[in-house]
């Protein structure tokens, strides 16, 4: 029996069906997405920690050999401290890497290529680790006395740390590499679906929209009878056009006014920045700062404040830009301000108690903003450095450079109500033309025409070149190297730096 089915019906029909295979393309096509998107995080997860892997085995090696040199018993203790915590740190990364861990989001799955490349490394790994815990042991033994046994243990690290590194770096761009092979598969895949959808819409129109056309002459008729309803419309439009006019009015005085109060808080910042006479007076300093927002009101901050024959450097980075990033670094030069003010000098009171002012502040803001702060104090020729932020280049006379990461010192302010445990304190000695440089990552992580970063390396070797002329010049220097190497592209991110140097 034959089934007769109307044009409209049939119509129907086939739109539903060529509809529903482009919704379930598009379902498709998300999918493929949240995979990219979960693919790359995990991927990103794992390049971070085996990148870090490069960065804990020199730590490692940098503590034993601290240790190994350090005569001062209490500086000895912290040297072992470090040391245990980068062997626990790098061997656990390291088993992570391979084997998978649900605390740092890993997966067991390794290609054969990756595995092969850690059964490579894996003996230069066990050989530094061995070494490292008889070193230890022996150290706890003699009460950490100085131990010539110490020499050939560190010398066997030294040896295997290169090959290590080699391999270590072999994988991270294995990683890299297998990462965007599944993201290269990914797109195939969504070219052809793509294909398919476009083929699909192709059939729908030849199908489906060509007869409706046919059938459109049949409702000339009731397109004449809705003219009155049209007319209705055309006056309601024309009522909506000047309710929008007047939302667009009220939108630009809200404007100005968004406008004028981001002035306020941008002159604000500029005017508790330090001046250049309250740097002058401090003795014994040649002292200089510099910041360029981003957009008109920017995240990061920097201060420079001296009382009591004491220096104190505050340097942090507010997430974002905008206004409320603006606040935040107000407040944070306010709560920096009035602990130096009361005379504060405990790092984890000093820390805690400005973490706890932002936190109940941002929780008040209802808002997500943080930012990371290292908090610098200098009396004497002794530098004390606490919290987290980017890397403090210490520089000695005649251009040494030596990087201290503040990762381990402290820990982002404003996102969590107690972070006491997460604070420490590193103490550094400066003679006469030593110094120091303070950046936030606006400068290290600007980009070139080709989306390559200016960096650390480069900011260390522009320093380190050019310490033996003032602040003021060493500084002019760096920012003129990095906007000729930024050249015409857009800055993206707030700039910041600071040199120190004590006076010869």
């Amino acid at each position: 029996m034959k089934i007769y089915l109307s044009p409209t019906r049939r119509l129907t029909i086939l739109y539903l069906v060529a509809l529903s295979t482009i919704g379930l393309l598009s379902v498709v096509g998300n999918l493929l997405v949240d995979k990219v998107i979960s693919n790359l995080a995990h991927d990103s997860r794992i390049i971070n920690i085996a990148g870090r892997q490069r960065m804990l085995s020199q730590k490692l090696t940098k503590a034993a050999l601290a240790f190994y040199l350090e005569t001062n018993l209490k500086m000895r203790q912290q040297r072992i401290k470090e040391i245990q915590e980068a062997l626990h740190l790098w061997s656990s990364s390291h088993e992570a890497l391979q084997f998978g861990n649900l605390e740092l989001g890993l997966s067991n799955i390794n290609s054969e290529t990756v595995t092969k490349m850690f059964a490579e490394i894996e003996p230069h790994h066990q050989i530094m680790v061995e070494s490292t815990e008889k070193l230890l042991a022996i150290a706890i033994a003699d009460d950490l006395e100085h131990n010539e046994k110490y020499l050939p243990l560190i010398k066997i690290i030294l040896q295997h740390e290169d090959s290590f590194l080699k391999g270590m770096n072999q994988i991270v761009f294995q990683y890299d590499k297998e990462s965007l092979e599944k993201v290269n598969n990914i797109k195939s895949l969504e070219f052809y679906l793509l294909i398919v959808t476009i083929i699909i819409l192709v059939l729908q129109g030849v199908f489906t929209f060509h007869p409706a056309i046919i059938s459109i002459n049949n409702y000339i008729q009731e397109i004449q009878q809705a003219k009155n309803e049209s007319h209705n419309l055309a006056i309601q439009l024309s009522e909506a056009n000047e309710n929008i006019k007047n939302l667009n009015q009220e939108l630009e005085e809200d404007n100005f006014r968004l406008n004028s109060e981001l002035n306020i808080v941008r002159k604000m910042q500029n005017l508790i920045l330090p001046k250049s006479e309250e740097l002058n007076v401090i003795e014994g300093l040649d002292i200089v700062g510099f910041m360029n927002p981003a957009n008109e009101v920017g995240g990061d901050y920097y201060d420079v404040l001296y009382l009591d024959g004491i220096v104190t450097i505050g340097i942090g980075d507010v997430t974002g830009h905008g206004l409320e990033s603006g606040i935040l670094m107000i407040m944070t030069q306010a709560a920096v301000r009035t602990l130096k003010e009361i005379r504060e000098r405990d790092s984890v009171k000093f820390l805690t108690t400005i973490n706890q002012t932002i936190y109940k502040n941002v929780q008040r803001m209802e808002s997500e903003k943080n930012l990371t702060l290292t908090i610098l104090n200098y009396c004497e020729g002794t530098l004390t450095i606490s919290g987290q932020h980017e890397e403090v280049i210490i520089v000695r006379n005649g251009g040494i450079i030596e990087r201290i990461d503040t990762i381990n010192l402290g820990f982002p302010i404003g996102l969590d109500n107690k972070i006491d445990n997460f604070i420490d304190t590193m103490v550094v000695t400066l003679k006469p033309g030593d110094g120091f440089v303070l950046y936030t990552d606006g400068i290290t992580e600007a980009k070139n025409i080709n989306k390559d970063q200016y960096g650390v390396e480069r900011l260390c070797k522009l320093i380190s070149v050019n310490w033996q002329y003032s602040a003021s010049k060493i500084q002019e220097k760096v920012i003129n190297d990095l906007m000729k190497y930024i050249g015409q592209q857009k800055v993206f991110d707030d700039l910041s730096l600071l040199v120190l140097k004590v006076e010869i």
